[in-house]
């Protein structure tokens, strides 16, 4: 067959021939390959392989899992943001609240727990405060960190012991 574009007398001799593929006489005018309506059509709308849509499935999947994950951890950089302008402006309840939110989800990170024992400290949550000291305890923490924290655990033995003794007497 040729690639120019059909005349009048080849249509015509195309409607005389046979559909190539199953053989019914009436074929559709205006195209070079013969084909009757209903082979065309077939050829045009094949179905899908099922490892390409199996290949696509698994890859909607892989990243329906990557957006959730990525949604806490968005989250979780939203809280610890929260925190660290709570702290700025003074709100160290608020901070303490947020720090709390970070903690839960990496409970390993040791700069969310050393954020918390200073934001419960200057909010006056003793109780959280040791927890935090309690949990960083051991921890290799720059020189200055230390420095304050050790400052917060004396401060908070000192008010501890006060207490009991008020309590005692």
């Amino acid at each position: 067959m040729t690639n120019q574009p059909n005349s009048g007398s080849e249509t015509s001799a195309n409607m005389n021939r046979f559909c190539e593929k199953c053989g019914i006489s009436s074929v559709e005018p205006g195209y070079q390959t013969p084909l009757c309506a209903n082979c065309r059509s077939s050829l045009v709308y094949r179905p899908v392989l099922s490892y390409i849509v199996m290949f696509c499935g698994i890859i909607c999947v892989l990243m329906l899992i990557s957006y959730a994950r990525r949604g806490r951890r968005f989250r979780v950089y939203i809280a610890n943001e929260r925190a660290s302008r709570a702290e700025a402006s003074h709100d160290y309840a608020t901070a303490e609240i947020q720090d709390k939110i970070v903690i839960k989800a990496y409970p390993f990170y040791d700069d969310g727990f050393v954020r918390l024992a200073k934001d419960s400290y200057a909010h006056g949550d003793y109780a959280e405060t040791a927890y935090a000291l309690d949990k960083l305890n051991g921890h290799e923490l720059d020189s200055d960190t230390a420095d304050d924290l050790n400052q917060i655990a004396r401060d908070l033995d000192a008010k501890h012991h006060s207490f009991k003794r008020r309590v005692q007497q």
